[in-house]
Order: structure tokens, then C-alpha cells, then sequence
């Protein structure tokens, strides 16, 4: 089963999450990224496909050409050097053409700043999904993400390129965003939309057994710690080398990829840390991290 990442420009996290990644789950790790992060990319050992020189198929030629940026005047569509827009969708069609080619039913997919932390728990996921239609979900169930049935996906984008088509739809929309300025029709709207019309996905965080995080900086029901730097986030409990959640109801329950967004990259290398001598701790946060504040942050701890 192969764990496929999208990600265009360089971020500081991608290094150790990528050597992470493909040292846990093995060579069958696929990047879609671009001319920036390419070598990094190759470095770390995955294999690396060009967003911008995959050959367009006619599906991802369709949706090209009923594409257009639906979002109020204060929604940064261009982000990093990119139509930030316009890639969330694209780059589902990227991974249906490559994976296609694969010839593989299903795979995981994960935002770029998301840690693998047992590849036991995700094949665990992978067999109480398999065969029954569905995907898991994340983003607070808002979004297709973890594990991807193909069936699934090829539905989804088809979707897509008709609710671009629906003119209906986004002047819709368009009215929904002369209010809400910062708002933007993204393929998180487009995946609930597809979900009213067939459910198809189970939120990951709610699993039976192992989990998947949405995102370390969001509670969700689970016991939290506060860092030095004032961030609330879910506490990881570590053991043997497991990651686990604790709900609020005092129940363990273990966590196969944690998110690491809004979070500085030392706290993917300490989960690193952890993870690879089997110490047992109860969270992440840490005293060395007092050092990195503001002094007048300081003065008031010490």
C-alpha cells in the first residue's frame, strides 16, 4: 500500500518528516511536488512526481477548464507563489491519475506536516475500511484525508468538476462571499457536498481501535496539556515506542499519524526522539523550551 504526500514550495518541517516517513513505512512512498522541494524530496528517498509536468488527462483537462477562483475579495487564493485556490482541488486529480497508474485500490494520503508514528495502526485502519466503500475523513470531518479508497476518489473529483459546473451553485456562493469576505468555495465545501449525496467517509479521530489525528493544536475531546509558548494541544501519551490520546472520559486510545500543524518543527523531532528510544513520557511539552521565549516571557516563569 503505498503513503502519498502533496507539497508545493519548502517548508522546515518537510526534512524530518519525510526521512521519518519513509524510514517507517518503506518504498513505497510517493511526493507530488514541484521544482522546489524536488530535491529535498529525492533526498529523503521518495519518489517524486512534477505537479507541473504530469501529462493532463482529459478529466483533469475538464476540470481546467470549468476551474475558476470562487472566494471573497480578502481570501488569499495566491499563496507561497501559487493559486493556493486552485490546488486543493487540482491536486486530487493529480493523485487519482497517478495512483491509477499504480493499479493499487487504495493508499493513504496525509497533509505534508503529519508524522507517521505506527505503520501497524495504519494497515489496522486500512483493513477495517477495506472493501466497505468508505474513506476516512479529517479537518473536524470536514475533508477527505488518511485513508483513500480509489472508487472513492474518482466519484469525488467527478463531483467536483460538476459542481463547477453549476452555475447555480457559485453565484451561490459568490453572494455568500460579497458578506463573508475572508471565505472561499474550497474542496472542503466541494467534499460535503459530495457527501450529501453519498456518505462515504468516517471521520478518522472517531475510529474503533487506532486513530488518526486531525490536528495536535485542536482538543476534540481529548485531555490537552498547555505548552511554554501558551499553545494548547492534545497530550501525546508515549509508551513502547505507541503515541496515544487520552480521552476526557480517561480512556488510552492509540494514534497511528499525528498533525503537527501551528506547531514549531523542534516538536516533530522531539516526538522523534520519543518514539525511536521507546521513552515513556506523558506529553511533549518540555522545560529546555523556556529558553526560546521572549525575556520578558521568561522572567515571569523563572
Amino acid at each position: 500500500m503505498f503513503l502519498v504526500y502533496s507539497h508545493y514550495g519548502i517548508s522546515s518541517y518537510l526534512e524530518p518528516i519525510l526521512k521519518w516517513n519513509r524510514s517507517l513505512w518503506g518504498d513505497k512512498v510517493i511526493f507530488i511536488g514541484d521544482v522546489r522541494n524536488r530535491d529535498l524530496v529525492e533526498s529523503c528517498g521518495w519518489r517524486f512526481f512534477d505537479m507541473d509536468e504530469v501529462s493532463i488527462s482529459s478529466k483533469r483537462s475538464q476540470f481546467l477548464y470549468h476551474y475558476q477562483d470562487i472566494s471573497g475579495k480578502d481570501h488569499a487564493d495566491f499563496k507561497n507563489g501559487r493559486n493556493w485556490l486552485q490546488y486543493v482541488f487540482e491536486r486530487w486529480f493529480l493523485i487519482e491519475e497517478i495512483m491509477e497508474a499504480t493499479g493499487e485500490t487504495d493508499f493513504f494520503h496525509f497533509d505534508s506536516d503529519v508524522l507517521i508514528t505506527s505503520k501497524a495502526g495504519l494497515y489496522s485502519v486500512a483493513k477495517k475500511l477495506q472493501y466497505t466503500g468508505k474513506v476516512t475523513s479529517q479537518c473536524n470531518d470536514g475533508c477527505m484525508n488518511g485513508y483513500i479508497n480509489q472508487q472513492v476518489l474518482t466519484e469525488f473529483t467527478s463531483s467536483i468538476i460538476s459542481q463547477f459546473k453549476d452555475h447555480e451553485l457559485l453565484n451561490k456562493y459568490l453572494e455568500e462571499f460579497e458578506v463573508n469576505t475572508g471565505y472561499a468555495f474550497t474542496e472542503m465545501r466541494a467534499f460535503d457536498n459530495f457527501q450529501r449525496e453519498k456518505s462515504v467517509s468516517h471521520h478518522a479521530l472517531t475510529l474503533d481501535g487506532w486513530i488518526l489525528d486531525d490536528c495536535l493544536a485542536q482538543s476534540q475531546n481529548f485531555v490537552t496539556e498547555v505548552l511554554f509558548n501558551g499553545r494548547e494541544i492534545k497530550k501525546v501519551y508515549f509508551r513502547d515506542g505507541i503515541t496515544s490520546f487520552q480521552k476526557i472520559t480517561g480512556e488510552l486510545v492509540p494514534v497511528a499519524a499525528l498533525n503537527f500543524s501551528w506547531l514549531e518543527t523542534s516538536y516533530i523531532r522531539y516526538a522523534q526522539h520519543l518514539i525511536s528510544q521507546n521513552i515513556h513520557k506523558n506529553g511533549l511539552r518540555r522545560f529546555r523550551d523556556v529558553f526560546y521565549l521572549p525575556k520578558y516571557v521568561k522572567r515571569r516563569l523563572l
